[in-house]
């Protein structure tokens, strides 16, 4: 826990309801939808439910990798 009481879930918990919440909007801007595009990048529209499904099996596909070239930067 830190000063304020809060765990490291309630903190994640946060950001993802403050991503998802009224700030939302600005990802369908034109200007940064084109910066992603120019980047392969598409945005994904979730709930925040669904972002920390997708989350937590993102970081489950990836560690294996992050373990065996942890040592080769």
């Amino acid at each position: 826990m830190n000063a304020k009481g809060q765990t490291k879930i309630s903190q994640f918990q946060f950001f993802v309801e403050a991503l998802s919440g009224p700030g939302a909007h600005r990802c369908s801007l034109r200007a940064l939808l084109h910066c992603w595009k120019d980047q392969g990048a598409v945005p994904l529209s979730m709930s925040p439910g669904e972002f920390d499904k997708y989350l937590r099996g993102d970081i489950v596909k990836w560690a294996g990798v992050v373990k065996t070239f942890a040592d080769n930067p």
